[in-house]
This record gives structure tokens, C-alpha cells and sequence, in this order.
């Protein structure tokens, strides 16, 4: 994904209305900025063979820093891929690529979702997790997606945008917990194709020491280093499976290789110490490899868990994250 955050000063409106964040760009420039973009992504190819998948404008609909409304977002997905059909790129629109995961993040995607001559040109929907999120309106991203048969991106994945300003939170427990049951909860009600963690460098770091944020102390992995690691642990190419859960301090998400294949099962208990059914399991998997993730392990084995017809048993300790594998 090419996603572009501050357009050139040629390419500005400055004339916008008080109180709004961001800028947008001149309509009388438009054939302009269309080619320009199209000419980067051609260079990036012809140059160093990168080969541009999706293009975006970061959180459109807040202003990071390109501000469109609904209509106008509509309207650039259709002539951006028209000329990248033009240009002979291979590259589609990520639409949306919004700041949030909420309704009215959703419902700005509605213009273009509902064009008959934009839908050709949207190669996946995107979405940013720093609000909203419930399970509801995740099922209803993903619904949006299977409807056009595209994918669907969490092209930033956090639960605070804000982090980097107040960073000794990214080492509290209680918070590197509440970032692993969101992943888990996108994986189980969103089920997107991708989930990319914002981000794997020294802002909202997952290492500790080593002089980031003038840490001192040898350079080290935290519980959130071990968390997206330990989900990383689905096996690739697997597609999530329908999972329920009876109580809610408990996020459980589900996936299983093709051709019926291994399974990975996840599950992140914000409560207290607890016993766990898991039913439904298929009846000749005999043993579960499990591995838990919390304020004192990282990603450490524990015991196999043994299942008989279908049921497992176990006990989930309390604020952790527990994977569980098939053979």
C-alpha cells in the first residue's frame, strides 16, 4: 500500500473553511494530481520494481492530512483508477483508509460503495482502530467488504493513536493486554485480510531499553512484542472460523489452515483466573499445544492441553494470552 499524507503546495486549496482539519485539494487541479500520483507509482516500478498493490490518502475523512467528503472521496476513487487503467498500473484504491472504526467512519464509505461506476476501480477497504470497534459495526465492515468480494485492511491497528506522547503506557500490563484483545476481537468479528500494527519502529516501540525514548538498560522485547508474535502464530493462510464466547471478559478468535488443516485458537481473558470449555473441536484432534503470553511470559510453552470428542478443558490465567495449536 502507497498511502500519501501531505500533498505539494501546487496541489492545495487554501482557501477552507475555519475549524476544519486538514486540506483539500483544488478541483480545477485534479487531472494534475491524478497523473503526478500515477507518475510516482510508475517511477516506483520502473526504477526499483516495486509494484504498487493499493493507493491511499491517509484518513480522508478526518483530514490526515488530505480532508474529502464522502462525495469527494467517491468521485477521486473513480477517476484515480481510471487513470491508473489509463497508465496500464496494476494498482486499485484502497477505499476509506479511515481513522476510525466506527459507523460514521463507515458511512463515509457509502457514496462509493453504492456508485456502480466507482466499485470497479476499489481494490480493498481500509480502516484504522483508534475508535470504535465493537463487535457490531466490525461485522458490519466486513460485510461491506464480502459484499464487493474485495479484502478488507486494518491498515493501522492501536488502541491509542496518542501513544507516542505519553509512551511509558506502552509498558503497562493492563494496556499491552487491552491491545492484544483487540487484535483478537478484529480477527474475530472484522476478520480482515491483513492487520498492520501501527508501528514496528521507535514510535509506540514493542522493544524496551537500547536509548528508545531515552530508555536505558539492554534492548529488549515487551509483552507487546510477544503478543504479536504469539498471533503470528495462525498458520498462514487460514481462514478465521465462527467462534462464541458466554462471558465477557473473555475475546476468543478462531482459524484453520485450508484443506481442513491446522487449527489456531485464541483467547485473551481480561478477568480474573477461570475454567475453560472449548467445544466443538474436530473429534480427532487428540492434544492442544498451548502457549501464553502475560505481565511475567512471553509467548512461554506450557503443558499440551488434551481434548476428547471435540472438548478441550483448561484454565486461563488471569489478564493473559493463551494460543492454543493443533498438530
Amino acid at each position: 500500500i502507497v498511502s500519501a499524507w501531505y500533498p505539494p503546495p501546487w496541489a492545495r486549496d487554501t482557501h477552507q473553511p475555519a475549524g476544519l482539519r486538514g486540506t483539500a485539494l483544488l478541483p480545477h487541479k485534479m487531472p494534475r494530481i491524478l497523473d503526478s500520483l500515477a507518475d510516482y507509482l510508475t517511477f516506483l516500478q520502473e526504477r526499483y520494481g516495486v509494484q504498487t498493490r493499493f493507493f491511499s490518502f491517509n484518513e480522508p475523512d478526518v483530514g490526515v492530512e488530505v480532508r474529502q467528503t464522502p462525495a469527494e472521496h467517491a468521485r477521486f476513487v473513480q477517476a484515480m483508477g481510471e487513470t491508473l487503467n489509463r497508465r496500464g498500473l496494476p494498482t486499485r484504491v484502497l477505499l476509506g483508509d479511515t481513522a476510525h472504526g466506527t459507523p460514521k467512519a463507515l458511512d463515509y464509505l457509502r457514496p462509493a460503495l453504492e456508485d456502480p461506476g466507482v466499485r470497479p476501480h476499489i481494490g480493498a477497504i481500509g480502516f484504522h482502530t483508534w475508535r470504535g470497534c465493537t463487535p457490531d459495526i466490525l461485522r458490519a465492515w466486513s460485510q461491506a467488504a464480502r459484499h464487493l468480494k474485495i479484502p478488507l485492511i486494518v491498515a493501522e491497528g492501536g488502541p491509542d493513536a496518542h501513544l507516542h506522547e505519553y509512551p511509558a503506557l506502552r509498558l503497562e500490563p493492563w494496556f499491552q493486554l487491552q491491545e492484544a484483545e483487540l487484535y483478537v476481537r478484529l480477527c474475530a468479528f472484522a476478520q480482515p485480510a491483513a492487520l498492520l500494527h501501527w508501528q514496528l519502529n521507535t514510535d509506540y516501540s514493542v522493544l524496551r531499553g537500547g536509548g528508545v525514548y531515552g530508555e536505558t538498560g539492554p534492548l529488549e522485547p515487551t509483552q507487546r512484542f510477544w503478543n504479536l508474535k504469539q498471533l503470528g502464530l495462525t498458520p498462514p493462510g487460514a481462514r478465521a472460523l465462527p467462534v462464541t464466547t458466554k462471558t465477557p471478559h473473555l475475546t476468543a478468535a478462531a482459524f484453520q489452515a485450508p484443506d481442513n488443516g491446522p487449527l489456531a485458537i485464541h483467547l485473551v481473558n481480561v478477568g480474573g483466573q477461570c475454567r475453560t470449555v472449548l467445544a466443538g473441536l474436530p473429534a480427532d484432534i487428540a492434544s492442544l499445544r498451548a502457549f501464553i503470553t502475560d505481565a511475567t511470559r512471553g509467548m512461554a510453552a506450557l503443558p499440551e492441553v488434551p481434548a476428547t470428542r471435540g472438548i478441550a478443558e483448561i484454565t486461563l490465567p488471569a489478564a493473559s494470552y493463551l494460543t492454543l495449536l493443533s498438530p
